[in-house]
């Protein structure tokens, strides 16, 4: 499936249903999603059946103000260019870290920005959630890092270890503040298609679709 106009109005009206409240404000979501098409850029949505096992995925997502930060795809391809050399692995695709409505189109933003495919699935449980340690991911205890977080002026830093989730929240969240917008984009959790679909059978995560 491939994202286009025609299937934006389905995506908004899905994300909005599961993220039950969050994820984000659908008008910027839409906004988003057509800005993608009006670039004429391809985003596929992929289920993660169609992957290899060796795939490898990463997730991307705002944090702080919902204001704008800079230049996204010139931050997006810095952050990328950051987290792959540091992995020194090929990154298969783009999971949407929520399901909301900006959430959903950030992450598809950053994959026809990276031209990588956009995973049917998240990293949450099929829902919304306002802070990094209530991801679903914990109950698991799988690392967020390496991740990358680069603000609206391009600085960047690349987070390789933590002690937990709630370090992270307040690590992002205050580096998305050195910035006039407030706001960061943060790259990471390098996570196997093994690894995720032992989650997803443990949780039966909903797909976006």
């Amino acid at each position: 499936m491939k994202i286009a106009k025609t299937t934006i109005p389905d995506l908004l009206i899905g994300s909005i249903f599961y993220g039950t409240g969050g994820g984000g404000n659908p008008q910027e979501g839409e906004a988003i999603y057509r800005r993608i098409t009006a670039n004429k850029r391809s985003v596929e949505l992929r289920s993660l059946q169609e992957f290899s096992d060796e795939s490898l995925f990463i997730t991307a997502y705002g944090v702080g103000s919902i204001t704008a930060a800079g230049n996204p795809e010139k931050l997006v391809k810095k952050a990328y260019t950051m987290l792959a050399a540091y992995l020194g692995k090929e990154i298969s695709g783009v999971i949407p870290v929520e399901i909301g409505p900006k959430a959903v189109a950030t992450a598809a933003l950053v994959a026809s920005q990276l031209s990588l495919p956009l995973v049917d699935c998240d990293i949450v449980g099929g829902r919304s959630a306002p802070e990094v340690f209530l991801e679903t991911i914990t109950l698991f205890d799988l690392p967020r890092t390496p991740l990358v977080v680069i603000n609206g002026q391009g600085n960047a830093a690349i987070l390789e270890s933590s002690p937990d989730g709630l370090f992270e929240e307040k690590f992002l969240r205050n580096f998305s503040t050195l910035t006039e917008s407030s706001q960061a984009y943060v790259l990471g959790y390098p996570l196997s298609k093994k690894i995720l679909e032992n989650m997803i059978s443990k949780t039966k995560l909903h797909e976006i679709d």
